[in-house]
């Protein structure tokens, strides 16, 4: 599989171009300050799977996705839900529950989910935390590649790739609640 930084380039560029363009290369523009909030699961949940048979494979294209979609932008942060018992977002669960069984999977990188539907993959909040884990490490990791600002938030986890979030850090709950 190519890295995600090339695919960029050549999205951008053509096979041409320079193996150390960075994405402002790419763009070949001077960016404003812009900051993209995203909700990291609405866009995980939106992915048409193509070619997912692990879920590095599914990190691969959820990065892909996100990097083209908002690449105008000068930030991008990253958001997931934090899932809070009690409340009303947990009672909804439930309800959706009644439909599909939810099925607790062990999510690392090479875990297999060729023959698991997105939904079927998410039902379980135990496998839906380790998945944003995972997602939020490759987002980490490729922008640092492509020279991208991100912050990712998840659980009471806000890391960046290059903006401080020290401030976020300090509070009990290091997420924007979402939903």
């Amino acid at each position: 599989m190519q890295p995600l930084h090339d695919t960029l380039v050549e999205e951008n560029l053509g096979t041409s171009a320079s193996p150390s363009a960075t994405l402002d290369d790419v763009l070949g523009e001077q960016r404003s300050t812009t900051v993209a909030i995203i909700d990291g699961m609405a866009e995980l949940q939106s992915l048409k799977l193509k070619e997912a048979n692990t879920c590095s494979d599914l990190a691969y294209q959820f990065c892909k996705k996100i990097f083209a979609k908002y690449r105008k932008f000068s930030e991008i942060h990253v958001v997931f839900d934090t899932y809070v018992e009690n409340s009303l977002k947990a009672a909804e669960r439930l309800c959706r529950q009644k439909v599909i069984t939810p099925v607790q999977y062990k999510i690392t990188s090479n875990t297999n989910i060729k023959s698991i539907t997105l939904q079927k993959l998410l039902s379980h909040v135990k496998t839906k935390d380790a998945l944003t884990e995972l997602l939020s490490k490759s987002l980490l990791s490729s922008a640092t590649k492509c020279n991208i600002s991100l912050v990712v938030a998840y659980r009471n986890i806000a890391e960046s790739n290059n903006i401080g979030v020290s401030d976020l850090q300090k509070s009990s709950q290091a997420t924007y609640l979402v939903g």
